[in-house]
């Protein structure tokens, strides 16, 4: 397929707009709407934004994220946060594993989430990693935020859903790679795949909330409109 087009339209069927895309390069990896705003992400790294509220659809950003990810193979899935300003996409890695990168588009900061990197486990206000949170958190906070962050060593980053509305508020669907031991040497709490709830500041900055496991009966995360959160049951 050489080209295609997105059609926007009422309720009522009436045409709202149009966008062509061109996708003779490189194929689409993904198209998600969120609000007003469309990201196309393509397997090789780049992604576009639309702004869909005119009549045409007008392209607000494009990025390339393969520089941010050391040995990256492609991505999966791209989606804007409620009013576009955030832009989350998921990469594969030559290893294998999957994580989430957030940009700011607007102020070009980027951060990557990658859970399956070894974290220490004796945390602690001098050796813990922090560059995840916010700086001015107190000490009590961030030594949990920090252990809530080691529970989820070892995870690959399979969905993520922004809220439909609140643009801070991001669920991220994570799944084991391998069972993680505790120091003491007894397995942590036992799930295989599980949904994070979390604040994200426009300067990138993360507020853990906390690690649902996924119940035997939902086969998955499908969206979010806090306070309700949606699955797939199987």
């Amino acid at each position: 397929m050489k080209s295609a087009a997105l059609k926007k339209r009422h309720s009522t069927g009436v045409l709202k707009n149009k966008l062509s895309l061109d996708i003779n390069e490189v194929g689409v990896a993904n198209l998600r709407v969120s609000g007003h705003h469309l990201v196309i992400s393509f397997a090789d790294g780049n992604f576009k934004v639309f702004d869909l509220k005119r009549r045409e659809p007008k392209l607000i950003c494009t990025k390339s994220v393969s520089q941010y990810i050391h040995h990256f193979v492609s991505v999966v899935s791209g989606q804007a946060n409620s009013n576009g300003t955030l832009i989350g996409l998921i990469a594969n890695k030559s290893s294998s594993n999957s994580v989430l990168l957030i940009m700011n588009h607007e102020k070009d900061i980027v951060k990557v989430l990658d859970f399956t990197v070894e974290r220490r486990q004796e945390i602690d206000e001098s050796n813990g990693d922090c560059s995840l949170l916010p700086e001015s958190l107190p000490d009590n906070i961030k030594r949990d935020q920090l252990k809530l962050l080691s529970e989820l060593t070892g995870c690959n980053v399979l969905k993520f859903h922004w809220d439909s509305i609140d643009p801070r508020l991001l669920l991220i669907e994570v799944g084991r790679v391998t069972k993680k031991q505790k120091q003491t040497g007894r397995e942590s709490e036992d799930w295989e795949r599980a949904v994070i709830t979390l604040f994200v500041t426009q300067d990138l900055s993360y507020l853990f909330q906390d690690i649902k496991p996924l119940k035997s009966k939902h086969h998955g995360l499908v969206g979010c409109t806090a306070p309700s959160v949606y699955y797939m049951r199987k």
